[in-house]
């Protein structure tokens, strides 16, 4: 088996990405644009395994597409399918009875690598994630690697030993990809066919692809010429300007802010391959240590955080602690070679997760909907009570929660005057999350976020009042 040369700034590459995406699910506004740490990792691996494609076959004249698959098998699945399985047998104590309707789906459709397609079809955005969060709504990304990882060998394989061949086809892919997502992206409309889509994401990783065929033939002076360096350094800036300022409904995204982004994550790993500041950095121990179990941390964060009403820092730590766990017992054993896996234990394995899915949602409570037009208080047949002169005055401040909760409240205070209920303190969708405000519909339904006034607005409504409430959930 050929082997590319180890390069510890590529670790730490790892490492920053899945930080940018565990930071951005917990909720931090400074990490608004954490979800991009994915792009990076698909410009990553569109990087490395055509470096070792190219490589086996400047070797040994030929690519081993069987073996290529099944390193990448064991690479992939056993903590893939250790997830699966413990949000399977973990469902019916944790997940809500929306969770419980979907997961079936969600977890067969990730157990096949097909959960993209899924939450496509659904027409779940990314931006729902927050909203009504799947526990495994994070195998999008993985679903597509997969699909790549099966695809674009045979296209290596195809298109034969002429580089510029291949670099001309390459690159007339990523047009194409930038093109569809740009027909499939509707300002204000659903994100889910342009985000989630195999092909209007594959551009990212083909980016990498490009980076390899590139650097392959690249000379020893061109290597170590300033301009990388200097490249890599403006490059990492930008990618960290857009983790903490790209929102994931921004029409610029889908306009080839992704492509940007791919080429930008391609200057940095251009960079992390050669002498200099970017190598060094991103060769930190820290970084580099939580590169190594970055493919852990990134499976068992999204599950943790859903179903562990904790403080982040002890979310984090779980998570690290069972990516920990998961990378010496499990991944690191398999890719060795240590334990020897019949053939038959994956299927076996796959329908054990099948088996406990189906078990656990036989019976799913039925989720409870929630209509504007049917919660708002009914208007009392008697005269409205005044309040009491003694009445507190209350406004209900966050999302749905606080505007059904709201509604009931003013329905009481009409009926006893007890109490003086105020109102716009809550809408649908906008709730108060770790790091301020967290707008759920924006990308949905208003080309604006049309939660931007709301911190202006509370601040203004909480003069005068005796009580403010805060609706959580």
């Amino acid at each position: 088996m050929n082997r590319l040369p180890h390069h510890p700034a590529l670790d730490g590459l790892r490492g920053l990405a899945v930080a940018g995406v565990v930071l951005f699910h917990a909720g931090y506004g400074w990490a608004v644009g954490g979800f991009l740490g994915v792009s990076t990792f698909f410009t990553l691996s569109g990087f490395l395994i055509t470096s070792l494609l190219l490589a086996e076959r400047a070797a040994t004249g030929r690519i081993d597409l069987g073996a290529f698959w099944a390193r990448r098998a064991r690479r992939l699945l056993p903590a893939a399918l250790v997830t699966l399985a413990g949000v399977a047998a973990l469902a019916s104590w944790l997940a809500t009875p929306e969770q419980l309707d979907g997961l079936r789906g969600d977890v067969l459709a990730a157990l096949f690598y097909g959960a993209n397609w899924r939450f496509i079809v659904d027409g779940q955005s990314y931006g729902d994630l927050f909203a009504a969060p799947s526990p495994v709504l994070h195998f999008w990304s993985l679903a597509i690697e997969e699909q790549l990882y099966v695809l674009f060998p045979l296209l290596v394989v195809a298109v034969g030993r002429g580089r510029r061949r291949l670099g001309a086809v390459l690159v007339g892919l990523v047009a194409g990809s930038v093109a569809l997502t740009w027909l499939l992206y509707s300002p204000g409309g659903a994100t889910s066919a342009a985000y989630y889509g195999t092909f209007t994401r594959a551009g990212e990783l083909l980016v990498g692809a490009l980076l390899a065929l590139v650097l392959g033939t690249a000379t020893d002076r061109i290597r170590s010429s300033a301009v990388p360096r200097t490249a890599g350094v403006v490059a990492l800036g930008g990618l960290l300007w857009a983790w903490s300022s790209v929102r994931q409904d921004e029409t610029a995204l889908y306009r080839g802010g992704l492509l940007v982004h791919a080429v930008a994550s391609a200057l940095v790993i251009l960079a992390a391959v050669q002498p200099g500041p970017v190598r060094t950095l991103l060769s930190l121990a820290p970084l580099r240590a939580l590169g190594r179990i970055s493919y852990g941390v990134y499976l068992y964060h999204w599950p943790v955080f859903v179903w562990w009403d904790a403080p982040v820092l002890a979310q984090v730590a779980l998570t690290l602690l069972l990516a920990s766990v998961s990378y010496v017992v499990l991944e690191q054993p398999i890719r060795r070679g240590e334990w020897r896996v019949p053939v038959l234990a994956v299927p076996a394995a796959a329908l054990v997760v099948a088996g406990a899915v189906v078990a656990s949602t036989l019976d799913p409570p039925q989720p409870v909907t929630f209509d504007l037009a049917v919660a708002a208080p009914p208007i009392p047949s008697d005269p409205i009570v005044e309040p009491q002169s003694d009445a507190p005055v209350v406004a209900m401040f966050g999302d749905s929660t606080a505007l059904r909760t709201g509604f009931a409240l003013k329905g009481w205070g009409w009926t006893t005057g007890r109490i003086d209920m105020r109102d716009g303190g809550a809408d649908v969708g906008c709730p108060l999350g770790r790091g301020g405000i967290v707008d759920f519909v924006a990308a949905r339904q208003a080309p604006e976020p049309h939660c931007a006034e709301w911190p202006t607005r509370w601040r203004t409504m909480a003069e005068g009042l005796d009580a403010a409430v805060v609706g959580i959930g």
